[in-house]
């Protein structure tokens, strides 16, 4: 993976891969991580199903019409799919496209550990063997769909990052993507790679999670799900203040305002909405700590963009 040109990056260390990053911390990331999945993912799914609805509901309006039907992109479906499936099922034509989608067979998981490393082969099986079937029931409970649709769904997929789409220009009526674009590396070519596959009058809703945030740094112990008290574990903030407790995944660190200007430069801003996080630990130490960073962007805990391609 080449050097990241998204604007700001502030870190001489923003390009370093998943499977490379904190080698020595590897097994207690992966241990954290496991842990975390099984206690809370029937609550990821039901994230995921509001974060399905809310974008099916943004681009029924900003399209003026019904989800089937439509050519619908997911960037960075992940291991999940759950977005590209439920779009699916309700009668989308979908392609799912993520360097790091789940793979059919064991031929298919020996491919995934010679491209990627065994230990995302490991977490990708223990998601799809242990954890899908949990995942799948709590996501079609929670988005209203049978589980025989959602089983039934077969969108397309393309293994790989999308700095470069297999789709034409102007072919594809909505682009979706949930909390992935603060692991782009690139932020800038996706943007535009976005834009070029978008029709005339096309939409993109997408959902970033700032690094700014206070679980900006995906460290699983600073991310609540609702459902009682929440304390974090870790030092607030601490992914911007020495990151003693590294999660291991890539991000890329942009600034929101850095987004705002990307996005808006490729595509007509239809709605920036911003959803506050953390602000019970947002303290004056923490804000000594960070004096680059306003309150304001620090307490920004996800940020949803509703962009359409002007002809």
């Amino acid at each position: 993976m080449t050097q990241s040109t998204a604007p700001h990056a502030s870190h001489a260390d923003v390009s370093f891969a998943y499977s490379d990053a904190r080698r020595g911390a590897r097994a207690a990331q992966l241990a954290s991580l496991v842990r975390y999945k099984l206690a809370s993912v029937e609550a990821v799914a039901r994230a995921k199903a509001r974060a399905f609805m809310r974008m099916r509901d943004a681009a029924r309006e900003a399209l003026g019409r019904e989800i089937a039907g439509l050519h619908v992109v997911d960037v960075g479906a992940g291991q999940w799919m759950s977005n590209a499936r439920l779009f699916a099922a309700e009668g989308a034509r979908v392609l799912a496209v993520d360097p790091e989608l789940p793979p059919s067979g064991l031929v298919g998981y020996a491919e995934f550990a010679r491209d990627l490393g065994v230990q995302r082969a490991a977490k990708t099986l223990a998601n799809d063997v242990v954890l899908g079937g949990r995942f799948d029931r709590a996501l079609a409970e929670a988005a209203g769909v049978s589980e025989v649709a959602l089983a039934s769904a077969r969108p397309g997929r393309h293994r790989h990052g999308a700095e470069r789409l297999p789709l034409a220009d102007g072919s594809v009526d909505l682009v979706v993507s949930d909390n992935v674009y603060e692991h782009v590396p690139d932020v800038r070519a996706v943007t535009a790679e976005i834009a070029r596959v978008l029709r005339p009058g096309g939409v993109a809703c997408i959902t970033i999670h700032p690094f700014s945030a206070f679980s900006g740094g995906h460290h699983p112990a600073t991310i609540h799900h609702g459902g009682g008290p929440f304390v974090p574990s870790i030092p607030p903030w601490d992914h911007l203040r020495g990151e003693r407790f590294p999660s291991g995944v890539f991000l890329n660190r942009v600034r929101i305002r850095d987004y705002r200007s990307v996005l808006g430069s490729h595509l007509e801003t239809r709605a920036w909405e911003e959803q506050h996080e953390g602000e019970t630990w947002l303290d004056e130490e923490v804000l000594a700590d960070l004096p680059s960073f306003t309150r304001e962007e620090l307490s920004v805990g996800k940020i949803f963009f509703v962009g359409r391609k002007v002809a």
